[in-house]
């Protein structure tokens, strides 16, 4: 699952890993857009790293579009 997160603060780098700040955005998104179980857990959430050419053309201040890699568990179902 990829979420789009945006945040007030550009990274220095496309590649830079998630703040606080967006890995806390994207657990919010996920929560209010899906119909989880309070069995559901978020194992990872990281970042999705951008295509190379966005990585290539990115320049200091640009906006860049950020986006977060999560992975869940259900632990009812253990899937």
């Amino acid at each position: 699952m990829t979420t789009d997160i945006s945040t007030q603060i550009a990274p220095l780098h496309p590649l830079e890993p998630l703040t606080p700040t967006e890995i806390t955005t994207a657990v919010a998104l996920v929560k209010t857009t899906r119909s989880l179980s309070e069995l559901v857990r978020f194992v990872i959430v990281t970042l999705q790293e951008p295509p190379k050419e966005i990585v290539l053309a990115h320049g200091p201040g640009k906006p860049i579009e950020r986006r977060a890699f999560i992975i869940l568990l259900d632990k009812s179902s253990q899937k």
